[in-house]
């Protein structure tokens, strides 16, 4: 072979290693925590970041979701590139639409079937039959994970897309939000599965896994979280503060840090991530299980609030203030 004939192979090698080496790409995820019966306050908050950054930037490559999150992150994954107002619009939809026997009914016996005859307390086969009467379509178009306990081992089982729309739609979703006995647990492949929230309330970590079958480094990865719990914790003045003031001043600080842990533990063990937005609600919001019209609008409107606060106080602010409170400072 001539000397010139083996430059222009090395050449065109070289120049194929390069192509390869820049086939990854940035990666956005969004992370949607536990949160009972509180999933309308993430679609409220999704509503509101959208509002105020525009489809672009919520334009999720990977979406994660445990419990209520996981409902909420098959919903967000059945709309692809450029249908984000079509999402969000459509998330408001699906949670005003939500009423108590969409969600669960009682056993032909009542609880008394359920505690002795089945897996919980109430049926909620029915929210399935809800779920497939609002999707739009049966397609799933961002790379997703959705967070379950096993009951059987203890372990905290992640499922992916590839399970495709109808096995982890309608058993993965409700294995991830079966809350241990309220809802049956759920039977699938060798598994006895319950609410992942038991093991895990916030799953950062399979996002970032996730994200990393795109982008070739941490730094490329941009995470956005909305949480459903928690409170945010302002500097207060304390020279007026009398006995009632401190233990209600203690009460917020330990709760505050109780559920910020999921966040630190991600900035601790992810520290080139790019965490961007945290969506958290201002006050502990009420629950209600009835699903009442009044109440589910009310969390739409403290999510898009919060989503529309947090985008205002700028990227990184939430995360930066996470950190300082719970890492703590020298005196």
């Amino acid at each position: 072979m001539s000397t010139s004939k083996s430059k222009a192979m090395i050449i065109l090698l070289l120049l194929g290693l390069m192509l390869v080496g820049t086939t990854a790409a940035p990666c956005k995820a969004l992370v949607l925590e536990a949160g009972g019966d509180k999933g309308a306050y993430q679609a409220g908050a999704l509503k509101g970041l959208y509002e105020a950054l525009g489809g672009k930037e919520i334009d999720y490559d990977v979406v994660s979701g445990v419990s209520v999150g996981a409902i909420n992150a098959m919903g967000v994954s059945i709309f692809p590139s450029g249908e984000e107002k079509e999402l969000t619009d459509w998330m408001i939809e699906f949670w005003e639409g939500m009423t108590r026997d969409k969600v669960f009914v009682n056993w032909p016996y009542s609880v008394a079937e359920g505690l002795f005859w089945h897996k919980g307390l109430f049926n909620n086969s029915v929210f399935i039959d809800y779920v497939k009467e609002m999707a739009p379509r049966k397609e799933l178009f961002k790379k997703v994970t959705l967070g379950a306990t096993d009951l059987k081992t203890g372990k905290f089982v992640r499922f992916t897309e590839k399970l495709g729309f109808e096995d982890l739609g309608y058993k993965g979703s409700r294995a991830s939000s079966a809350i241990p006995g309220i809802f049956p647990a759920v039977d699938f492949m060798n598994m006895t599965l319950v609410d992942g929230g038991v093991e895990n309330y916030l799953d950062v970590g399979g996002a970032i896994d996730r994200c990393k079958e795109i982008a070739n480094k941490d730094e490329e990865i941009t995470i956005d979280i909305i949480m459903c719990n928690g409170n945010t914790l302002e500097e207060v003045d304390t020279t007026d503060f009398n006995t009632i003031d401190v233990v209600m001043r203690y009460r917020a600080v330990k709760k505050y840090r109780d559920e910020m842990k999921w966040v630190n533990d991600a900035l601790m063990n992810f520290p080139r991530v790019n965490f961007r937005y945290l969506v958290i609600p201002e006050r502990p919001l009420s629950g209600s299980i009835f699903f009442t019209k009044k109440h589910t609008r009310n969390l739409i409107n403290l999510g898009m609030e919060d989503a529309q606060k947090a985008v205002e106080k700028g990227p990184y602010s939430e995360f930066h203030q996470v950190k300082g409170i719970m890492q703590g400072v020298y005196a």
